[in-house]
Formats: structure tokens, C-alpha cells, sequence
């Protein structure tokens, strides 16, 4: 019997995802937890912890040296080989001879596929401005043709009714989903006074509902309580816009503005711990970003000192 097709796309990367999505129920309700050995409980816990952070994603190297490593155990192999068959519970070995876990692969998918939408969106982006900038007229790639173009091997993966193609026109994102175009000016016009119907201000008491899972796995990279600061940005630009502040679904808007910001966010966060961690005070920092480099003694005048 052959072994089967690895359960994610080999060019699949989320070693910039520092989350993993774990479904406590489904753990806890789960045969490894019924009947396996606490120790090797924990090690199947950090064999997939450390699954997410492979290449592809979700994949181990079939080599109990390594995997004794991955598990904390340094050279005991001893003890690993002890604790295999539940540390490496679900794991199938697929044709590129690497272990997949289906759970962990179908995380893993997810998450990829919210990061090919993200960079298919700023590639859309990308377009729109040049055409405004050059005063042409070039059609955005769609998200098949991008996938194709960008990530071949991750085409399989992907559910055909999942791909959709980033809106052209004016407005917000919010504004512009669920807008087809239709046949013929007659529908057109018909489903556009249909939209103005059901589209409506935010309420006053609007709070968000869950997040879906690929937004989720954005926002819990922010910095602890960014994503409080932006619904609450978020509620009061839209709660005192006059014009044009009506949206068919406000869940859908917040959704949006959550992946509009997600790069944003995290070059900022990334450029704040840059800043907290290169030894000079406030004032030292913005003379350099000002002047220059400054040698010793200015960083001392800098920060206040004689």
C-alpha cells in the first residue's frame, strides 16, 4: 500500500504564526487523553507545538533522534522511544517521508490560507494604486490566478468555493462584498436598491461576534489589548460618521479592518521592540532618527545627563 500524499502544501511557511490554535474539547474528549501516559501526553503536545514551526507546516522528520530533541529529552532516546507510541499518536507517515498529523494539518491549512489571502489582497492593492498612479487600466490578478502563479503546490489544498476575488471598485471592503454584478442594467439596478435597503448604521450597542477562525489567527498575534484599542477606534469613527456610514454587515467590516491592519500592527510591534531593546533613552532615539548616529557623550547630553 503507498503511503499518501503529505497533508499540507510543501511550500507551506508559518514560522511567523506564533499561534496554534488548540480545540480544548477536542483534546480533552480525545483517546490520547483517555488512555495515554501523562508523560507522553506532554511529549505529543510539544511534537505538535513544534509541527506548526516545520517546513511544510504541520510535518515531522521521521527520525526518533530529532523527535527526542523536538520533545526536550536532548540524546535520551531511551526515554522517547519509551513514550513513541503516544507522542506520535495520529501521525501517519506520508510519500515525502515526512509525519503528518491530520489535526494538526488541517490548522496548519487554514492558516496558510489566510496567508496567501492576505498577500493576494496587498498584491490587489498593489495594482490599484499603479493604475491610479500610471492612469492604467491593469485587471487585478484573481485569487486562482495568484495561488496558481505564487503557491502551485498549494492548490490542491484549497477549497474551490473559499477563492474570492478582491473587489475592484470604490468603497470600503465592507461596503463591497455580497455585491454582484448581475445581467443587465435591470438586475443591476434591483440589487443595488436592495443593498441600500438592508444596509444600516452600526448600533449603539454593537459589539462584535466571535471572530472566524483565519481572523482570529491574525489578531492573537497583536500585542496584548491592540485589538481592544482598535474595536474601540473602530466603534467610535463609525458611530459619529455622518456620511456614507452605513454597512449590510458590521461583523464583515470589523473583519476586514482586522486584516487591513494585521501588517500594520506587527511591523510596529516589531519596530517597538527594536526600539525598547537598543540601550538609548526616548530622547537619545529621536536625536538619532534625526542627526544620525550619536557617539557617546551625545547620548549622554541626549538623555539629560551633563
Amino acid at each position: 500500500m503507498s503511503a499518501p500524499t503529505p497533508l499540507t502544501p510543501a511550500e507551506c511557511d508559518l514560522q511567523d504564526f506564533p499561534f496554534m490554535p488548540l480545540h480544548v474539547a477536542r483534546l480533552r474528549d480525545s483517546d490520547l487523553a483517555a488512555e495515554g501516559h501523562p508523560e507522553g501526553c506532554w511529549y505529543a503536545v510539544l511534537l505538535w507545538a513544534a509541527s506548526w514551526h516545520q517546513l511544510p507546516a504541520g510535518s515531522l522528520p521521521d527520525n526518533d533522534a530529532v523527535l527526542a530533541r523536538l520533545c526536550g529529552l536532548g540524546r535520551d532516546l531511551r526515554t522517547f522511544r519509551k513514550h513513541r507510541a503516544d507522542a506520535l499518536r495520529g501521525f501517519v507517515v506520508c510519500s515525502d517521508g515526512r509525519l503528518y498529523h491530520p489535526v494538526i494539518a488541517e490548522q496548519v491549512v487554514a492558516a496558510w490560507k489566510s496567508k496567501i489571502e492576505q498577500r493576494h489582497r496587498a498584491e490587489c492593492a498593489r495594482v490599484k494604486k499603479a493604475n491610479q498612479r500610471n492612469g492604467t487600466e491593469i485587471e487585478p490578478p484573481t485569487f486562482a490566478a495568484f495561488l496558481t502563479s505564487n503557491f502551485p503546490s498549494s492548490v490542491p489544498y484549497l477549497s474551490p468555493e473559499t477563492k474570492r476575488n478582491v473587489p475592484r471598485d470604490g468603497g470600503s471592503k465592507g461596503e463591497r462584498q455580497g455585491q454582484g454584478e448581475g445581467q443587465g442594467d435591470s438586475k443591476k439596478d434591483d440589487k443595488s436598491s436592495s443593498i441600500v435597503e438592508r444596509a444600516h448604521r452600526l448600533p449603539v450597542d454593537w459589539f462584535p461576534s466571535d471572530l472566524p477562525e483565519t481572523v482570529a489567527l491574525l489578531a492573537v498575534q497583536w500585542p496584548p489589548g491592540r485589538l481592544d484599542r482598535e474595536l474601540e477606534g473602530f466603534r467610535d469613527f463609525w458611530g459619529s460618521k455622518s456620511k456614507d456610514a452605513t454597512k449590510l454587515n458590521w461583523d464583515r467590516t470589523w473583519h476586514n479592518r482586522i486584516r487591513d491592519q494585521h501588517d500594520r500592527i506587527m511591523r510596529e510591534n516589531r519596530n517597538g521592540r527594536q526600539s525598547a531593546n537598543d540601550g538609548l533613552g526616548i530622547n537619545a532615539r529621536a536625536a538619532n532618527a534625526a542627526f544620525g548616529p550619536l557617539g557617546a557623550s551625545d547620548e549622554r547630553v541626549a538623555a539629560g545627563h551633563p
